[in-house]
């Protein structure tokens, strides 16, 4: 059974598909931010905003591959915080 077959019910396999719908996502806005830019638009707003979802996409990962390293479930990961989750948390 490869990755992409883990079942969805299961928090880890859940967390994994939602990272990859994210990056997806992200990978279409970037295309979209491009056009906008190529076609002489303002992309000020447009970048903050994909920014935004660059730091959340690593957030995911970073979420994803702890509790794939700890042997854990996704779940789990709301009891202890990745490292960088915290940093950020300490920083709003």
């Amino acid at each position: 059974m490869s990755a992409n077959d883990l079942a969805v019910d299961e928090p880890l396999g859940m967390a994994e598909q939602h990272y990859r719908d994210a990056e997806a996502r992200v990978a279409h806005q970037e295309a979209l931010v491009s056009l906008l830019a190529l076609h002489g638009h303002d992309i000020s707003l447009s970048q903050a905003l994909l920014e935004t979802m660059r730091v959340t996409l690593d957030l995911m990962r970073e979420h994803v591959e702890h509790a794939r390293h700890r042997g854990e479930p996704a779940s789990a990961m709301l009891a202890s915080p990745p490292p960088l989750l915290e940093k950020r948390i300490g920083r709003l």
